[in-house]
């Protein structure tokens, strides 16, 4: 089972590009009594037989990764999780945590998910949201503003002082 809530997101991410995503919407919001995440894409999204066996195995012990490794994590922390998707609009993952549960380097996540954007002329939007602070980048004018041999730091301390930002108390 996947430990932490940024593990479960990076896992479902890397999902989106093996589909064919050409965007991906990562969101986080955390208030007093939850934890939300929501996570969509435009890949070719899931078949109707695996996402039936997806939903069918929800009340099943979770092990590994992906979707099992995420039913595995809110189950154990009381919350939940919707998984839709279509072949012509993609993808789209919902969970909710209770407030206190393990977030994880996030940070590292989104510096993992900007690689593999680069990489493959994907568009990645992320957004945090927590009381009133704010944090959201697009991956394609962050690399317009960022420029030199200090481009993968300056983007990674930039990354980092926003997810500190807004969870900072």
């Amino acid at each position: 089972m996947l430990n932490d809530i940024s593990l479960c997101i990076l896992d479902i991410a890397v999902n989106s590009f093996k589909s064919g995503a050409k965007n991906i919407g990562i969101s986080l919001i955390k208030s007093d009594d939850r934890f939300l995440f929501e996570i969509k894409d435009d890949g070719c999204g899931i078949s109707a037989y695996t996402l039936d066996k997806i939903h069918k195995s929800i009340d099943k012990p979770e092990k590994g990764t992906s979707f099992n490794g995420l039913k595995g994590l809110y189950k154990a922390c009381g919350g939940n999780c919707k998984i839709s998707s279509d072949d012509i609009i993609g993808t789209k993952v919902t969970a909710r945590f209770l407030p206190d549960f393990p977030l994880g380097d996030i940070s590292g996540t989104i510096m993992c998910l900007l690689n593999l954007c680069g990489q493959g002329d994907v568009m990645l939007d992320f957004s945090i949201e927590c009381e009133d602070k704010s944090f959201t980048l697009n991956s394609i004018s962050l690399y317009e503003i960022s420029c030199g041999k200090e481009k993968y730091y300056s983007i990674k301390r930039y990354v980092q002082e926003g997810v500190t930002e807004v969870f900072k108390k």
